[in-house]
């Protein structure tokens, strides 16, 4: 079974460098790009449902071992929205003609909230119940709210466990982890109230002109950010403003290079809060 191409994959015959690493909460919703990742898939839409997420848009490509299907099922039963890619039509790149495609849909335009991931992070809140309703209690106001990943490796588990994946992946990066600079990666959970013109992989992109001043833009902690930062959108809050909220990545090593591979398999601490809907099959 060969895994989906990845636009991000270093090429070995070329030896490029990959590209920068790449995911909507009626109330609230969810764009998501998908690949191969059907084992995982009904935990990682579970987990989602269970913390408040309404609509989840998944747009998928060049699947082989019948996670497209999986979807086409679970749409039928109201369950998530499943699309498939236009990139070839577009000529764009995968996850670039996902989020194109995506602004045109009424899950996203109609939504409260919105936030695009990958399959393999699992968003984390760590305040209240757990839910996104206690986030946005604790940062009302906020517009968006930018999440640090934390990056989880495979805590030498060799091969595939009928068990939840955050029950078995527990070991990752530190909270104050620099490098390398994967650590330091985002994704931006932002409310829908035309501040900005498109999706972004890690932020919502084009500011419209004149509504900067109504930029309320937090960290993962609720602490505001810079306003510097609100100008120049950077990639990540700076060390001693670092996410309490995380987007959990495992990571699939034929799904990525040996170089990112060992980069990002992270094994310096464990985290334990992300399971606790587990315990009453929410997880």
């Amino acid at each position: 079974m060969r895994p989906c191409p990845r636009s991000s994959a270093l090429r070995p015959d070329t030896g490029r460098r990959p590209p920068r690493p790449r995911p909507k909460p009626r109330a609230r919703g969810h764009r998501h790009d998908h690949e191969e990742r059907r084992p995982r898939q009904p935990q990682w839409l579970a987990h989602h449902r269970a913390i408040g997420v309404d609509d989840i848009l998944v747009h998928t490509n060049d699947c082989t071992d019948g996670t497209d299907r999986l979807l086409a099922r679970l749409d039928s039963k109201g369950l998530v929205q499943h699309r498939t890619n236009p990139y070839r039509a577009t000529g764009l790149k995968p996850q670039h003609a996902a989020l194109q495609a995506a602004e045109d849909e009424p899950a996203i335009r109609e939504a409260g909230w919105v936030v695009c991931m990958d399959v393999d992070g699992f968003i984390t809140i760590t305040t209240g119940d757990g839910t996104l309703a206690a986030l946005f209690t604790v940062t009302r106001g906020a517009n968006p709210i930018s999440m640090t990943w934390r990056l989880f490796g495979n805590a030498d588990i060799d091969g595939y466990e009928d068990r939840p994946v955050m029950a078995q992946f527990t070991l990752c990066a530190t909270k104050m982890t620099r490098k390398p600079h994967q650590t330091r990666g985002v994704k931006t959970l932002f409310r829908n109230k035309g501040l900005f013109r498109k999706l972004g992989v890690h932020r919502p992109r084009g500011l419209e002109p004149g509504r900067l001043n109504e930029i309320r833009w937090v960290d993962g902690s609720g602490r505001p950010l810079p306003p510097r930062m609100h100008r120049t959108a950077c990639r990540s809050p700076p060390p001693e403003r670092r996410a309490t909220i995380w987007c959990r990545c495992t990571i699939s090593p034929c799904a990525r290079p040996r170089a990112f591979w060992s980069s990002a398999t992270a094994a310096g601490s464990t985290m334990s809060t992300a399971t606790r809907g587990l315990a009453t099959g929410s997880g």
